[in-house]
Formats: structure tokens, sequence, C-alpha cells
């Protein structure tokens, strides 16, 4: 089976961090921690990183990646050399509009930037078998692997 490499950029900091706060006292900052730093790399202007699963079959790779309030309009999924990428982003708000300029909120969390998130599945995957589907929210990819070069005879002739 291939192996898949999935990335991510703030786990040494996490690592660090807990070593450090574990050393002044406190033994686990457990959800706490992982939502600071989640909204540390996510957050209004940046993007916010999409959950997943990533799982092998017999045939290729499946993907299941959490994608809430998008629309199929809205996705876009790349394979190239080996790197799965996925990128999900709601039309800017247009802040000049009545209907924008009438709104008072007294609560405004949610985010309306891009969401994106890659990883590296190897090159043994065909970019064109990629098929997708997006419902109730969960965005599922099937990635079917290339066909294995088939050993050949190869016929000698003998010499007359």
């Amino acid at each position: 089976m291939a192996q898949i490499a999935v990335r991510d950029p703030l786990a040494e900091v996490r690592s660090r961090m807990r070593r450090a706060f574990g050393e002044i006292g406190a033994r686990d900052l457990g959800d706490e921690f992982d939502a600071l730093t989640v909204g540390v790399w996510g957050g209004r202007g940046r993007s916010r990183h999409i959950p997943m699963d990533v799982y092998e079959t017999a045939d290729g790779v499946i993907v299941h990646a959490w994608l809430p309030g998008f629309t199929t309009e809205e996705v876009q999924v790349t394979l190239e050399t080996g790197k799965l990428s996925i990128r999900a982003e709601h039309p800017a708000e247009d802040a000049e509009t009545p209907d924008a300029q009438k709104r008072a909120y007294f609560v405004r969390e949610l985010d309306h930037g891009p969401a994106s998130r890659s990883l590296l599945i190897g090159k043994g995957y065909d970019p064109d078998s990629i098929a997708g589907s997006l419902k109730h929210g969960m965005l599922t990819l099937t990635i079917k692997k290339l066909p294995a070069a088939q050993p050949r005879r190869i016929t000698i002739a003998a010499e007359a």
C-alpha cells in the first residue's frame, strides 16, 4: 500500500507549546490550545483548515473533507504531481450594498474567508479519474490508482 503524507503545519508548534506549558504546571492544554492555534492559523482574512479523513482502497484513495456551507461552485479540487489540493471560498461580501450597510451585528463569528488543505498522496494516482460529490457539507473524492505497468514477455528471434 502507498503511504499518504498529511502535513500539519502547526504540529511542531503545538508540541513545543505543550512541552513549555507542561513545565510551568499546565498538564494538557487539549482542545483549548487546539482551538487557539486553529484560530491563529485560520480566522478572518486567512485560510482556514479543512478537516478530512483519507484512506486507501484496493482501487485508489477516498477523501472525506468537511466543507459545511459551501456549494459545488465554491469548491476547487486539483491533483498535480502527487499533491491533492482542496480550496473553498465564499464570494466576497460587498460592504457597499444597501443590505450590508443596514446590518448592526450583535455577534459575527461566521467566517467567509477561504478554506484550503493540501496533502501528498503520491504520483501513483490518475488525475483524470477524480470523481467528487458534495452532500450535507461533506466533500467525498474518489481517486483511482494508475494502472501498473504490466510485465511483457519479449520474443527473441534466432539467427538464421
